[in-house]
């Protein structure tokens, strides 16, 4: 029979050997997840490639909308200033001229002539021969 040495061999080179089958199984098995982990990752990456590429799309063209919305959006607003400038003028202007009026309507004399060119415009307007409604005077 081996002496206690051989037993403390055997124990060790079993230990060893356990080891290295253990290191060895392990490093296969991590190799083999490995290769599945970046299979299932590639097969992961395309399943979110077919759901995002049609959001990016959809987004593209919201996008698009909003910049053509913003364009849009702008040249009215450069039309309604526009037109608020020349609602100002012609509101100034008119301004101006019914101050001249007022002033003007304070003379008696030109107050008797605008008089006369109301009437004459009324009967015009009513279909009165002018002859006939000044001979009724």
């Amino acid at each position: 029979m081996p002496g206690p040495g051989w037993l403390a061999v055997r124990l060790l080179a079993g230990v060893a050997l356990g080891w290295l089958i253990a290191a060895f199984y392990s490093a296969s098995t991590r190799k083999r997840a490995l290769t599945e982990a970046r299979g299932d990752l590639a097969r992961r990456q395309e399943a979110i490639q077919g759901v995002v590429a049609p959001l990016q799309e959809a987004l593209r063209r919201y996008e698009e909308q909003i910049q053509q919305l913003e364009s849009r959006r702008d040249k009215d607003y450069g039309d309604l200033s526009r037109h608020l400038r020349d609602l100002t003028a012609t509101q100034q202007q008119l301004q101006q001229e019914t101050a001249n009026l007022v002033t003007a309507l304070r003379n008696p004399r030109v107050r008797e002539r605008w008089g006369e060119v109301i009437l004459r415009r009324v009967v015009v307007d009513a279909k009165v021969p002018l002859e006939a409604y000044l001979s009724s005077w």
